[in-house]
């Protein structure tokens, strides 16, 4: 899983061809602060000539939404596709959106989405919360593929075998599909901190129009912004 050779320019092609700012919500299953900062490690190489990632938690997502109202009214479109007429021409944001994951999920599904991104740990001791937390989203959302994007991964051997019985006992016992995404590896010369299967894998999971149905009230939430780069 984690050695394939992967296409990082097809992937960057795929996750900025659009006329509409894409959006990848992830809900995150570890610390956010750990979250954003394997998100900004990933967005500081991702984005090609004057393009930008902007991490985004909640209340810096309801801001941006408030100063670009046109941006989420689009039709709505599954993840991956291709772009529907309207939008800002020559978008090169791409908006990465990290909140809590049951949250994300009834939004994904008020948009009609099959799928949603996951940041995980890779520790044994946070499995058992971790397919808790699946099992509880695919229970009461209907979704039925994560992607899996390890926060914490040292070892890619460790990271393919945590991965295999994830996905395995997902696979029999809930009837959902796991795929991995990107994972972090440290320990190996060949493997950089976003590698895995590469982005054209993560643009399976962005949005290139959607709107704001369903979106998580900001319920007194801390009102820091999000990180831009």
């Amino acid at each position: 899983m984690f050695d394939v050779a992967v296409d990082q320019a097809a992937g960057l092609r795929r996750l900025f061809r659009t006329e509409h700012a894409p959006l990848i919500p992830a809900g995150c299953l570890v610390p956010q602060t750990q979250a954003r900062r394997v998100v900004a490690d990933m967005a500081a190489g991702m984005a090609p000539g004057d393009s930008q990632v902007q991490v985004l938690d909640r209340p810096a997502l309801h801001r941006w939404l408030a100063e670009h109202p046109s941006e989420a009214q689009g039709a709505l479109r599954l993840p991956g596709g291709a772009a529907a007429g309207g939008g800002l021409p020559g978008s090169t944001t791409l908006l990465f959106w990290l909140d809590d994951p049951v949250e994300m999920a009834r939004w994904v599904q008020a948009q009609g989405g099959d799928r949603l991104l996951l940041i995980l740990s890779h520790r044994r001791d946070a499995m058992m919360a971790q397919y808790a937390e699946i099992k509880h989203m695919a229970a009461t959302t209907g979704i039925r593929r994560f992607g899996v994007l390890f926060a914490d991964v040292e070892q890619a051997a460790r990271g393919r075998e945590t991965f295999l019985n994830l996905a395995g006992c997902t696979r029999r016992f809930l009837s959902v599909q796991l795929d991995i995404v990107v994972g972090s590896c440290r320990d190996e010369a060949g493997l950089r901190t976003w590698s895995g299967l590469s982005l054209a894998e993560l643009a399976q999971f962005q949005w290139t129009s959607w709107s704001g149905a369903g979106m998580p009230a900001l319920d007194g939430r801390d009102s820091a912004g999000g990180v831009a780069h």
